[in-house]
């Protein structure tokens, strides 16, 4: 009997559950949080007490920078031209990349910023001296090295505007950082890279010049010429 008691309530307090549930598809249930889920905003001219002047219309906070500006209230670049493709159809739209300027000049408050975004974002797989060395790579067990912005496909290959669709979208292992980066940064970025690579090349051709002079100068071993075949 008792059983059987057990039994028919279970079924009944079951049916009545279900039936809760058929209050309607568009009937979100009980709210738990009214003054949340029901929240009264206020119009934009009407008073309010919770204002230090009293007024519901409030300036943006000091330094926000409005949507499609920059931080000195210029309109930003304008959207990315070059659509995201496979390695073959990108080899394809090279060409176009190469006539694409990049519209950043390379002053020294852009390089600077470069520096700044580069040390944040990239250093920590490029290295600081842009050799694919950085703390992921001699740090950590990371297998795949990252790309040596300093090898000559970089140097004297690949263009400003493709090392921007590589920021834009990504490459192999390496996330896109359209996320992090404001299409200026990451121009800026490119202009503190070139910067560094005109470095590198200026210091290479000063070192190739000196080894060359020091074995042009350096003294011939007149014996051993003389017993040479």
């Amino acid at each position: 009997m008792t059983r059987t008691l057990l039994t028919v309530f279970t079924a009944i307090l079951g049916l009545s559950l279900l039936g809760s549930c058929q209050a309607g598809k568009n009937d979100p249930g009980r709210t738990y949080a009214p003054d949340m889920t029901y929240s009264q905003a206020y119009e934009i001219y009407v008073a309010n007490n919770l204002t230090e002047d009293g007024l519901s219309a409030m300036l943006p906070s000091e330094h926000t920078v409005p949507f499609g500006r920059t931080m000195a209230g210029e309109p930003t670049l304008e959207p990315w031209i070059f659509p995201n493709l496979s390695d073959a159809d990108t080899f394809k739209i090279m060409p176009a990349m190469r006539k694409f300027e990049n519209p950043v000049e390379a002053t020294a408050a852009s390089i600077a910023e470069g520096k700044k975004n580069y040390g944040i974002y990239c250093g920590i797989c490029h290295g600081g001296n842009m050799q694919g060395k950085g703390y992921l790579v001699t740090g950590t067990t990371y297998a795949q090295a990252p790309a040596n912005l300093m090898d000559d496909r970089f140097l004297y290959g690949a263009s400003d505007a493709w090392l921007y669709h590589v920021i834009q979208y990504g490459k192999n292992s390496m996330g896109s950082y359209a996320f992090a980066l404001s299409k200026e940064q990451r121009w800026d970025i490119i202009n503190y890279i070139r910067s560094m690579q005109k470095d590198y090349i200026a210091e290479k051709a000063a070192a190739d010049a000196a080894q060359a002079l020091a074995a042009a100068n350096a003294p011939v071993d007149t014996a051993a010429a003389a017993t040479a075949p």
